[in-house]
């Protein structure tokens, strides 16, 4: 939501389903629900360059946040200040 266009957007949203999937895909083993394949569960789990693979990850969401839209005081009718985009 904060990013400075739609590909910081974009490339945030692809990560967060990265994440989701991950989970989704290892608590339906867990349940019965999926067969069981041997996936790692994000950040729990040793897996080598899977566990690389989601800290870089990370730290590009990371840099996306730092590098995007700032946020932006607005005056409504009644003079007051809100701020959009509040971390």
């Amino acid at each position: 939501m904060h990013g400075s266009d739609n590909f910081d957007t974009l490339v945030g949203a692809g990560i967060a389903i990265y994440f989701i999937s991950q989970f989704i895909v290892h608590a339906g083993m867990n349940i019965g629900l999926l067969p069981i394949t041997g996936t790692t569960l994000p950040l729990m789990s040793y897996g080598g360059s899977h566990l690389v693979t989601e800290y870089i990850s990370l730290g590009l969401l990371m840099g996306l946040r730092r590098h995007g839209r700032p946020r932006v005081a607005v005056r409504d009718a009644t003079e007051t200040v809100s701020v959009i985009g509040d971390y």
